[in-house]
């Protein structure tokens, strides 16, 4: 013989609709946190190609320009500096200054990353 539902069956429904109620309301608001968070590292990514930098190189020789994303824009040599240096180390002071630009480059990224709300999982 079945039984018929009682008050306290009644209940146990309500509660495990409000959890369900509960728990869709958290997901929205989850889902709504990530789009809010990708959003802003998209715009992130998309202003980094109009960021430049600029590197000096050793001696004088010049500056290298890069932008947010490290790629090389110019190379400015100084060409008085240049006539008077040593040539066997004007390569590695171009890379050198390139690499310090590129690397400048990557933590201006990672640090306004840092700045963008993390979305957390309750």
């Amino acid at each position: 013989m079945k039984r018929s539902p009682d008050a306290r069956d009644h209940r146990q429904a309500e509660a495990r609709l409000a959890e369900l109620d509960d728990a869709e309301r958290r997901m929205v608001e989850v889902e709504s946190e990530i789009a809010e968070y990708l959003n802003q590292v998209a715009a992130i990514e998309a202003s980094r190609a109009d960021v430049v930098l600029s590197q000096k190189i050793e001696a004088g020789l010049g500056e290298v320009k890069v932008n947010g994303e490290g790629r090389l824009i110019h190379v400015h040599l100084n060409l008085e500096s240049v006539r008077t240096s040593n040539p066997d180390l004007l390569g590695t002071r171009v890379l050198r200054a390139l690499e310090a630009a590129r690397t400048e480059a990557s933590n201006q990224y990672k640090h306004e990353l840092a700045k963008v709300k993390q979305f957390v999982i309750r």
